[in-house]
């Protein structure tokens, strides 16, 4: 199942996401090591949480905090996952504009002192 703040995120619907594995909408940049911990987790159950890329329905990709956690019965079995996904565009965006003006002039947009020592 899937909230509305879900479908806002990513565009993808109910319908989509139904019988399809919590990892179908990570980017083909997501690396080895989180897909397998992210399999282990599934088989074995536990929790997991990753800051990766996204895909979203129109298939571009965004960065967002993953978070799968597993659910179990009564008899300690996995029943089924409860999995989140944040976007963190919004502050990757904020992150960047902070860069920019730590390395340039605000009025003539000019590199200042502290980019002209590094580079």
């Amino acid at each position: 199942s899937c909230n509305s703040s879900y479908t806002t995120i990513t565009g993808h619907t109910l319908a989509d996401i139904q019988g399809r594995p919590p990892d179908f909408i990570a980017a083909p940049s997501l690396r080895w090591e989180q897909m397998s911990s992210l399999a282990q987790i599934r088989s074995k159950g536990g929790n997991w949480r990753a800051e990766m890329n996204l895909r979203r329905q129109d298939g571009t990709s965004f960065p967002a905090l993953g978070t799968l956690t597993s659910v179990k019965d009564n008899g300690a079995d996995v029943s089924h996952f409860v999995s989140l996904a944040t976007d963190l565009s919004p502050i990757r965006s904020v992150e960047k504009k902070l860069q920019y003006l730590a390395h340039h002039d605000p009025l003539t947009d000019l590199p200042n002192r502290l980019l002209t020592t590094e580079r």
